[in-house]
């Protein structure tokens, strides 16, 4: 266990108050960065992060021909020559998701920007 006492003693009563609201304040980033990390996961259950990004996909596709009557699990997606399928366009979605989800993350993490 950590004594606040012996880590804030170098410091006057005032800059050891503006030295715990600090600390207290980097925990709470933390703590949040951390319950967003989780909110934003595909498998978050009460979130419902994957139906929200199925129903979003749909959306955009309809947004794109409305007379489609493609869902987004028929999509494929080929190399540039055809010949080779990469992966559905569920697929593509679903990792360009985890990893835009990471990186605005780790903006959050590393830069002073206030949240709250």
């Amino acid at each position: 266990m950590i004594n606040l006492d012996d880590y804030f003693s170098d410091f006057s009563p005032e800059e050891a108050m503006e030295q715990t609201d600090e600390h207290f304040k980097q925990l709470e980033r933390e703590n949040m960065i951390e319950r967003l990390r989780k909110f934003f996961d595909r498998g978050c259950g009460y979130s419902g992060t994957q139906e929200q990004l199925n129903d979003w996909m749909q959306e955009t596709i309809k947004g794109l021909d409305p007379k489609t009557k493609l869902y987004f699990d028929e999509c494929m997606i080929v190399n540039y020559d055809g010949n080779e399928v990469l992966g559905g366009l569920d697929d593509f979605i679903n990792m360009f998701w985890d990893k835009a989800i990471e990186g605005i993350l780790n903006v959050l993490e590393t830069e002073e920007i206030h949240i709250g």
